[in-house]
């Protein structure tokens, strides 16, 4: 199972710990951390550096024979999601941010190097990153989707999320920013976490408006089309 694989890829490692599994009954034993940092209301500054530091801990090369979704699958299930969701909801954003979204994806697809690709999260945001109660201000992920991908795929989680500071601002800017100070933080190409975060804004915001009635997904999409 890929949850299972992923768990013993990390080993611990920035990622919660697999103490041991049962695969008839598909379930898993985990260690037990503490609250997440949306829990503990972290700054987004602090989120930000947060979760960067555990995907520097968590990043890892991924053996060559591991049944792991690659980068390229991964583009190219985002792209057709992007536009499926887009009309089957009756075209809720305008058509730029779209064709944008899917451009990115086949950028991303593009630019896969199966030489430098590691072992990604895919879901690298606050609440699902949880203190380690040993060791102060370390932390752990959970819930890790397991992907083989190039690092700013994991780092356009935290660029789509905590959208509130982006949208009372200067959207594109601020965004740009974030995009800039994530990439030095890990020593990763800006503007492929750019790109990334895009690619996730869109997505997620579409995903939100099918499935629930907040504001949320509204607002991912607003973000997205100011950065256009």
């Amino acid at each position: 199972e890929r949850s299972v694989l992923t768990h013993e890829l990390a080993g611990g490692r920035g990622c919660v710990a697999m103490l041991d599994h049962d695969p008839v009954r598909r379930v898993m034993l985990l260690e037990r951390l503490g609250p997440d940092l949306g829990a503990l209301g972290r700054t987004v500054p602090e989120i930000l550096e947060a979760v960067s530091a555990t995907l520097l801990e968590f990043w890892r090369p991924v053996p060559a024979d591991a049944a792991l979704p690659d980068g390229v699958y991964a583009t190219q299930w985002l792209a057709a999601f992007i536009t499926t969701t887009w009309e089957q909801l009756g075209q809720p954003c305008d058509r730029l941010v779209i064709d944008r979204a899917v451009a990115y994806c086949d950028e991303r697809a593009a630019a896969y190097d199966p030489a430098t690709a590691v072992l990604v999260h895919g879901d690298a945001h606050g609440w699902n990153t949880l203190t380690v109660p040993s060791c102060a201000g370390r932390y752990k992920f959970v819930d890790p989707e397991g992907l083989r991908s190039e690092r700013a795929r994991d780092l356009g989680i935290p660029m789509r999320e905590y959208n509130g500071e982006l949208i009372r601002g200067d959207t594109a800017r601020l965004t740009r920013q974030r995009a800039e100070w994530l990439g030095a933080r890990c020593d990763v190409d800006p503007e492929a976490v750019w790109q990334w975060g895009f690619i996730e804004r869109v997505s997620t915001g579409l995903a939100n408006l099918r499935d629930f009635d907040t504001d949320d997904g509204p607002t991912f999409l607003e973000v997205a089309r100011r950065c256009c």
